[in-house]
């Protein structure tokens, strides 16, 4: 495993279309994209596994985020054939400047979770409510 930088320089807008055009992408810091081999798998328990450990490399990034007065969240969608045809490019758009971090070979790698690390913002659309609400007197 490693991590790796696919892009540098202005890519706001690539990452807000990954993000299925969604503003809290071509808004933040950087994206990130966890990605894993699909294949050598022993059983259903792998695929789990896979999930559970790009779960927690993202919820690391959330926490340090936080942790700095930032904010971070799990994109829900994402065009993952997109990411990977990035990450396979070698220096086709020089505005991206590329490095090949997966070879053509390994056709079978796959996006797991894409994540927007940035500066926080109130959305209207979405209910925040305090920890334990339940448990406060009168709720």
């Amino acid at each position: 495993g490693g991590l790796f930088a696919v892009a540098g320089g202005d890519v706001k807008h690539f990452a807000q279309i990954a993000g299925c055009n969604q503003d809290v992408a071509g808004h933040a810091f950087f994206t990130a994209a966890t990605i894993a081999p699909f294949f050598g798998w022993e059983s259903g328990a792998d695929y789990a596994a896979l999930l559970w450990e790009a779960g927690s490399l993202v919820h690391g990034l959330y926490l340090h985020a936080t942790g700095l007065g930032e904010g971070a969240t799990g994109m829900g969608c994402f065009f993952d054939d997109l990411l990977l045809t990035v990450m396979r490019s070698e220096g086709q758009d020089h505005t991206l400047q590329h490095q090949q971090v997966i070879s053509q070979e390994f056709g079978a790698w796959q996006v797991l979770y894409y994540a927007a690390v940035g500066r926080p913002t109130v959305d209207q659309r979405v209910m925040t409510l305090p920890p334990y609400h339940h448990k406060q007197s009168g709720g």
